[in-house]
């Protein structure tokens, strides 16, 4: 991992939107219509390029049907690793022409307009790092990995996910005790949570009114399988689920200071 460096600010340019897809499988297709039918009701706000991953095949005639209208280069994953052995092949390949990746797995889809807007605004402000949608302390504190920003070097520099399974080194990347966001802050870059209202570094990632598992959700940029379950589930379940969220970090886990580019006096922006 690089040493952070100092740098001026500026807008990341250019941005790849990168979205995770397997071609033939129903699920996926119905999630790929969402993503689609929500990026269009609520546009990104932030001009991008965008890669579609293909996971396990070739885009297939369907795909491409799915897909029209929107501009996108299509990528092909061997689907090892799944969602994020898929955001690391599009990291590599995108390493030397993309300046910020915004990685959304197939379940992702939004609700208001500007999402990506608000990304690159707080990345202008703070510079290069990880900026997530969501957070959770569940297992350990971390940010969620489907709707995350982060240089591609920054995924193509981390050891190579290849676990087919929702544990392995797939649960390291994400909440494991060598996870990217641990990585790249030891590395001396912004590690932050952004929402409609405010951005949050660490320890105080679960403060967000209305964020993951809190509230109805409003103050997140992106959704997914977990934002999607809470919403629907009952009211026991949506306690069980925010008790869960909000779980204290277990005993020695020591996260480093988060280096930051702006001064602390601005930590929290104002809405958009």
């Amino acid at each position: 991992m690089k040493e952070a460096r100092s740098c001026c600010l500026l807008r990341p340019d250019p941005i790849t939107l990168v979205y995770v897809h397997v071609p033939g499988d129903l699920q996926h297709e119905l999630y790929a219509h969402r993503f689609l039918n929500t990026y269009r009701q609520f546009p990104p706000g932030e001009p991008h390029n965008t890669v579609v991953v293909c996971n396990g095949a070739q885009p297939r005639r369907r795909t491409r049907e799915i897909f029209a209208g929107l501009p996108v280069r299509y990528l092909v994953h061997d689907d090892s690793g799944w969602d994020i052995g898929a955001f690391q092949a599009a990291a590599r390949a995108l390493a030397s022409e993309s300046q910020m990746l915004f990685c959304c797995g197939g379940p992702a889809h939004f609700r208001r307009t500007g999402w990506l807007r608000r990304i690159g605004d707080v990345w202008s402000q703070y510079g290069p790092g990880m900026y997530g949608t969501c957070a959770c302390y569940e297992v350990r504190p971390h940010l969620n990995t489907s709707g995350f920003a982060v240089e591609p070097w920054m995924l193509a520099d981390y050891p190579a996910v290849t676990g087919r399974s929702s544990g392995g080194d797939r649960y390291e990347f994400e909440h494991g005790q060598g996870a990217l966001w641990l990585r790249v802050a030891l590395a001396g870059y912004p590690v932050l949570l952004v929402t409609w209202d405010g951005v949050y570094e660490w320890p105080r990632w679960r403060k967000p009114a209305n964020g993951f598992r809190r509230g109805d959700q409003s103050n997140c940029l992106a959704y997914f399988r977990n934002t999607d379950e809470f919403e629907y589930a009952d009211e026991r379940l949506r306690a069980q689920r925010t008790q869960s969220a909000d779980r204290p970090p277990p005993a020695g886990f020591n996260a480093p200071v988060l280096k930051k580019s702006a001064p602390k006096s601005s930590l929290v922006l104002a809405s958009p």
